[in-house]
């Protein structure tokens, strides 16, 4: 056990070295005497080598993980990775419940470490982790805290999203908040790629108060990260980086982040007609369903929108572009009105008043008859 609690040669690589060491306690079966001398190291407070930590949080007894936790916490341990894992792990084991009520106890202690605070902002996003209310206080003056990433902001955007439901109740009650949260992301937060997300709802707020020349503008200078967002494969998603960087046995993958929750019910199956026919959708969900069920979603959330986003946005900056009367206003026209992007609908007034000054009144009757 010597090894576990040497640092590793090269903190910025793979630690080949315990993972070897691993793999051969593994081949051993000898797993459970390997857990029980490593609880004994981590409460003698022996900091572990990383890997050697996540690897001994994933094995051990769930009963455990809330007292590893509070030795974490108690002996300032980094907080990433050493209680990110821990609570990756309890949540993989629904232990949302007691993992609230320690995050309600010791999140004084964490909310000061640029660490914690954004651990913190990741589980309460990514899980059934707290109440609304909860991850309010939580998020309260983010943008005055040092080192907040970008992913962070996006999250806590993605998690009013879903709180609205529906585009039409977003829209009356709170676009305003999740265009200021992502004002401030970009001003204040350290950028990763999801700043591409917040982007867009900056363009969408230019649109909808017709700052054509800022829209334009804003479109130009992100164009790259806009193009690299929607291009990235889903598992390099930032958010996902940080969920797998201390996940082993059961990291998020690509097959996960594939998958959409069925919206059927099963109560209804047997009253509404034709209802059966969703049946082997529902059971197939629920064979499929990812354990992470939250952070799939969330990242799906950010992911649907920025890419329906960019399907309005981007025929906007050609519309601009056009001459009045053009071949090329008509078809943006034509095509922006088959693709309905109702998802969208803060733009559409901006839509109208562009369309109105660049195609015909007469093309303008026949799309609006459906001809």
């Amino acid at each position: 056990m010597r090894l576990w609690i040497e640092p590793p040669e090269r903190p910025d690589q793979p630690d080949t070295a315990h993972h070897d060491a691993w793999r051969m306690i593994v081949d051993k079966r000898a797993v459970p005497a390997a857990v029980d001398a490593g609880l004994a190291l981590v409460r003698e407070g022996k900091l572990l080598r990383p890997s050697a930590f996540i690897d001994l949080v994933e094995a051990v007894d769930a009963s455990v993980l809330e007292e590893l936790a509070g030795i974490v916490v108690r002996t300032k341990w980094p907080r990433h990775p050493y209680l990110a894992v821990v609570f990756s792990r309890m949540i993989e084991l629904k232990q949302e419940k007691q993992l609230t009520a320690f995050l309600e106890r010791a999140g004084v202690e964490l909310v000061d470490d640029p660490d914690g605070w954004a651990l913190g902002a990741f589980v309460l996003t990514t899980s059934r982790v707290g109440n609304r209310e909860f991850i309010a206080g939580w998020f309260e003056g983010a943008e005055h805290r040092p080192g907040v990433p970008m992913w962070a902001f996006a999250a806590r955007a993605a998690t009013i999203f879903q709180e609205a439901q529906t585009p039409a109740k977003l829209l009356r009650t709170r676009f305003d908040r999740v265009v200021e949260l992502a004002r401030v992301a970009c001003k204040t937060a350290i950028w990763d790629d999801t700043a591409a997300f917040c982007v867009c709802l900056l363009l969408i707020d230019h649109l909808r108060n017709q700052r054509f020349d800022e829209f334009r503008a804003t479109l130009q200078e992100h164009r790259a990260l806009l193009q690299r967002y929607v291009t990235a494969p889903a598992v390099e998603h930032p958010i996902v980086r940080y969920a797998n960087s201390v996940k082993r046995a059961q990291p998020v993958t690509a097959k996960h982040l594939e998958f959409r929750r069925y919206r059927g019910h099963p109560a209804a199956l047997a009253t509404v007609p034709g209802a059966l026919v969703s049946l082997p959708g529902y059971l197939k969900e629920a064979r499929e369903r990812p354990i992470h069920l939250q952070l799939v979603e969330l990242v799906g959330e950010l992911d649907d929108f920025t890419t329906a986003a960019l399907q309005v946005l981007l025929p906007f900056d050609e519309m601009l572009e056009s001459e009045p009367r053009s071949p090329r206003a008509r078809e943006l026209a034509i095509a922006m009105r088959k693709s309905k992007p109702a998802s969208i609908p803060w733009v559409r007034p901006a839509w109208a008043k562009l369309v109105k000054s660049r195609v015909p009144w007469q093309t303008r009757v026949r799309l609006a008859i459906g001809a």
